[in-house]
């Protein structure tokens, strides 16, 4: 059961997109109020500090949305009790590939913030202090996964920190269950029944240890991606 701290600050967020229609305003409060990745990006922390953003993957930008209005509710003290303070933004860039939802996103964009839409493999990717790509490298070949985490070492800046969430193909049937969730996801929006290129956690972790960066490891056994899991990773010193 979400207490009221949490349900307010979903509805606040989600506010923005009555601008963008019906459909983006429900699934802004549909994503925000059951996907747990946005109360955990909160409650590690993550953005006690203004910062600018790289949100890669970004959709109609619900993330934006998300920590405009969490720091709204930090600075009211309305945050539920034991979260840490979030500050603003100092810059949000939003990427993504789906045209109709950047347009989405573009019509109640918050303050500071733009998005566009391009390919994460071809695109460039500027310096940002959190670079945050959620359920999206399994859609690209493991040699584009590759190539995307190196143009994101390259952008993130050395004190920053690399927020992604992939798919573990060794969840068993929480695998199975995130992978039918994506196909569904690629039938609706006219991709047909594509291949996915989920890894196995050990596998993921070794990639991005290949890269000098630290990695801590986040469960996401609730919500819509059971056998997903957060992973936040920082340059080694």
């Amino acid at each position: 059961m979400k207490s009221g701290a949490v349900r307010s600050l979903v509805e606040q967020a989600a506010a923005p997109y009555r601008k963008s229609g019906r459909f983006a305003w429900h699934f802004a409060r549909g994503k925000l109020g059951h996907d747990p990745v946005f109360p955990a990006l909160l409650q590690q922390g993550l953005f006690q500090t203004p910062v600018s953003i790289l949100d890669v993957g970004c959709g109609q930008a619900l993330l934006a949305h998300w920590l405009v209005a969490a720091a709204q509710s930090s600075a009211a003290g309305h945050l539920p009790a034991g979260w840490p303070d979030v500050a603003p933004y100092r810059r949000y860039a939003g990427l993504d590939l789906m045209a109709a939802d950047i347009c989405r996103g573009e019509a109640s964009m918050p303050e500071r913030a733009c998005l566009t839409c391009a390919d994460m493999c071809s695109a460039p990717f500027q310096a940002a202090e959190r670079i945050v790509l959620l359920d999206v490298l399994h859609y690209v070949s493991p040699g584009q996964q590759c190539h995307v985490l190196d143009k994101i070492k390259a952008a993130l800046t050395p004190e920053g920190c690399f927020i992604l969430r992939v798919g573990d193909a060794s969840a068993g049937w929480r695998a199975w269950q995130s992978r039918m969730t994506d196909q569904l996801v690629m039938l609706g929006r006219g991709r047909g029944w594509g291949t996915l290129h989920a890894r196995p956690l050990t596998q993921w972790v070794e990639l991005l240890e290949a890269r000098g960066f630290t990695v801590e490891s986040i469960p996401m056994h609730d919500g819509p991606a059971l056998g997903n899991t957060l992973l936040i990773a920082r340059h080694a010193a």
